[in-house]
């Protein structure tokens, strides 16, 4: 079975996976967005669906491409370089480890910083441990890419690339916890992460004719924003629920 090699941060975690099958398929092709962790879309692809993962962020597709080219390579890499000898070390690495010139090198340590750090991203978080799960590094040495394909997006704005997808494909955006996205123009962000720009995706999702499923952390702009459209709750345990106070999670879909 299929099994993502990176942990995923907090906020990126769904539960609701069983409601995405449900509404997209199985043979279908799903362009899935700001992709890092594939926790989501390794689970999709193992039901018999067809992933297109993007991500604007050069450093999740350097990852990625490595992997799929020699993951023991990189698993290998990764298990000279540890365990970690210090915090000072982990900074270091989070600092330092898109300037390394072999990419493999850059892979293992993406790897080991997603592992180390408190909240699964790479440029940030305190370091928990320090040394990889070894469930994780045996996920990693065993990655094989069935069902998947990881594409680079030139642009920053992701809503650009959803306009490429094509009608008779779907398009899933796990967007997360609802921000109104204040104070965030000039706000530095790690070289993996993507800004979410919850207006845009609710400008674009009103518009388009495309077959578009929206995750989102259960909130009051959620519901509001979009009551009229198909949208299913599931509570914490990922299973449906018709009551507000119990939900955690929200699937929406424009067909």
């Amino acid at each position: 079975m299929q099994k993502s090699p990176l942990a995923t941060p907090p906020n990126s975690r769904f539960k609701c996976i069983k409601g995405v099958r449900e509404k997209i398929p199985p043979e279908s092709v799903i362009h899935s967005f700001l992709f890092y962790s594939g926790e989501l879309e390794f689970n999709l692809a193992k039901n018999n669906r067809f992933i297109v993962a993007h991500t604007n962020k050069y450093v999740i597709y350097e990852f990625w491409l490595s992997v799929v080219s020699d993951s023991q390579k990189v698993a290998q890499i990764a298990e000279y370089l540890v365990p970690l000898e210090n915090k000072r070390m982990f900074q270091v690495y989070q600092d330092m480890y898109a300037n390394y010139r072999d990419p493999f090198v850059r892979a293992a340590i993406f790897f080991i910083l997603n592992q180390c750090s408190s909240d699964g991203l790479v440029s940030s978080g305190e370091l928990i441990s320090n040394v990889p799960s070894p469930l994780f590094l045996t996920y990693l040495k065993n990655f094989s890419s069935n069902n998947f394909h990881v594409k680079l997006d030139k642009d920053e704005n992701i809503i650009s690339s959803l306009r490429d997808v094509k009608d008779d494909e779907y398009i899933l955006i796990p967007a997360g916890k609802y921000s109104m996205n204040l104070f965030e123009e000039g706000k530095s962000a790690g070289l993996e992460e993507t800004k979410v720009y919850h207006q845009k995706i609710k400008d674009f999702f009103d518009k388009t004719d495309k077959k578009t499923v929206l995750l989102y952390y259960g909130s009051p702009q959620v519901f509001e924003w979009y009551k009229d459209c198909d949208l299913k709750m599931f509570n914490k345990w990922g299973v449906r629920t018709d009551k507000q106070s119990e939900c955690a999670e929200v699937v929406i879909a424009n067909f």
